[in-house]
C-alpha cells in the first residue's frame, strides 16, 4: 500500500510542479498582453494629439500641413489614415474631395488599392471602405472586382463605397448582383442604387434592355428613383407577358405616384388575369386618392384576399365616395368583401 502511495506522490508532484508553471506563464502571457495593448493604445492616442492638429488644416486646404503629413514615418501611416477619415463617415460635402487629396499627397490612396489584394478579408474590407469614404473615383474598377470577393464582409464594404462614389456606370452591376445575394446584402445594394439618384435610371434602363429578365428587380430600384423617366418605361412594362414584371411595375408606380394616362391604365389593370397585378394596380390607384376609382374598387372587395385587401385599403383613401361603397358593401351580403368593408369602414369611422 505504501509503495502504491509512494508511486501516486511521485506522479502527481511533477504534474502539479507543470501545471502550476503553465499556470505562471499564461497569467504572465496575460499581463504582458495587456501591458502591450495598453501602450499601443497610449501610443497611438500620443500619435493621434499630435498629427489631429495638421490633419485639420490639411482639411481645409493647407498645403503645409499636407506636407508635414506626407513626410510623417510610415509606422505613423495608420494613426494619420484613422485621423482622415473618422469626419467622413458624417460629413458629406466638399470635404470628401479635400480628404482624397490628403490621402493622394500622403500615399494612403496608394496603400488602400493594394490592401485590396491582401489576404486578410478584414483588411480588404477597410480598404474598400476607406476609398469610398474619400470617393476615389479612380478605384471604382477595383471596387467593382471587389463586388465578387469571397468574403461576405468585403463585397458588402464595396457595394457601400460605390454607392457612395455615386457612379452611376455601375448600377447595371450592382443591379445584375441582386438575385445572387442575402437579404442583408440586396438591402445595401438597393440603398447604394438610391444614393446614386436619377442618373442612375438610364443606365438601368440600358440594362433591362439587354437584360429584360431583370425588370422586376429594376422596377424595384426604380420606385426609389422615380423621376419621369422611370414613370415611362415602369407604364410600359405593365403590359409585360410576365406577371411578376407587370406587379412589379404597378408597385412602383403606386411609389412614385400615376398621372392621367396612368391612372386609366390601373383601372383596366384591376381586371388582370393574376391575382397579384390586381392587387398592385389597386395599391396604385388607392394611392391616386381619385374618387372616380370607388366603383372599379368596390368590385374587387370579393376578388381574392389579396386584391380585396387592397381594395378596401384604397377605397377608404379616396374620400367621401369610397366609404360610401364600404358602407354600401358592409350592409350587404355575407362574404370576404362585407367583412373587409366593416373592419374598413369601422377605421375610417374611428378616424
Amino acid at each position: 500500500m505504501l509503495s502504491i502511495a509512494s508511486a501516486f506522490r511521485d506522479a502527481l508532484v511533477p504534474f502539479l510542479i507543470a501545471g502550476t508553471t503553465a499556470l505562471v506563464a499564461m497569467l504572465a502571457a496575460l499581463v504582458i498582453q495587456r501591458i502591450v495593448r495598453q501602450a499601443r493604445i497610449v501610443w497611438r492616442d500620443r500619435a493621434a494629439f499630435r498629427y489631429q492638429p495638421d490633419m485639420d488644416g490639411a482639411l481645409a486646404g493647407d498645403d503645409q500641413a499636407i506636407e508635414r503629413l506626407r513626410r510623417a514615418p510610415r509606422r505613423h501611416r495608420g494613426v494619420i489614415a484613422e485621423l482622415l477619415l473618422r469626419p467622413l463617415a458624417f460629413v458629406k460635402g466638399d470635404i470628401s474631395q479635400r480628404a482624397r487629396a490628403v490621402a493622394d499627397h500622403t500615399g494612403l490612396l496608394d496603400r488602400w488599392r493594394g490592401d485590396l489584394d491582401q489576404p486578410g478579408w478584414w483588411v480588404r474590407a477597410e480598404a474598400a471602405l476607406a476609398l469610398g469614404l474619400v470617393h476615389d473615383r479612380d478605384s471604382i474598377a477595383l471596387l467593382t472586382r471587389a463586388l465578387d470577393d469571397s468574403h461576405q464582409q468585403v463585397r458588402a464594404a464595396a457595394v457601400d463605397s460605390l454607392g457612395r462614389i455615386g457612379d452611376a456606370s455601375v448600377a447595371p452591376l450592382l443591379l445584375a448582383r441582386l438575385p445572387q445575394q442575402a437579404r442583408n446584402e440586396r438591402t445595401r445594394i438597393v440603398e447604394a442604387l438610391r444614393r446614386m439618384g436619377g442618373e442612375a435610371i438610364t443606365p438601368l434602363l440600358e440594362h433591362t434592355r439587354h437584360h429584360p429578365a431583370d425588370r422586376a428587380l429594376a422596377a424595384e430600384v426604380l420606385a426609389l428613383l422615380g423621376g419621369s423617366d422611370a414613370v415611362t418605361a415602369l407604364l410600359d412594362w405593365t403590359t409585360d407577358d410576365r406577371a411578376a414584371v407587370r406587379a412589379a411595375a404597378w408597385r412602383a408606380l403606386a411609389t412614385i405616384g400615376i398621372d392621367n394616362r396612368a391612372f386609366y391604365h390601373a383601372l383596366r389593370a384591376l381586371t388582370d388575369d393574376d391575382a397579384e397585378v390586381r392587387a398592385a394596380a389597386a395599391l396604385a390607384v388607392g394611392r391616386s386618392g381619385r374618387p372616380e376609382s370607388a366603383s372599379y374598387l368596390a368590385a374587387r372587395l370579393d376578388d381574392e384576399w389579396v386584391v380585396a385587401a387592397q381594395a378596401a385599403r384604397a377605397l377608404s383613401r379616396v374620400g367621401a365616395s369610397g366609404l360610401a361603397a364600404l358602407q354600401q358593401r358592409a350592409d350587404g351580403a355575407e362574404g370576404l368583401g362585407r367583412d373587409l368593408a366593416r373592419q374598413l369602414a369601422w377605421e375610417a369611422a374611428r378616424r
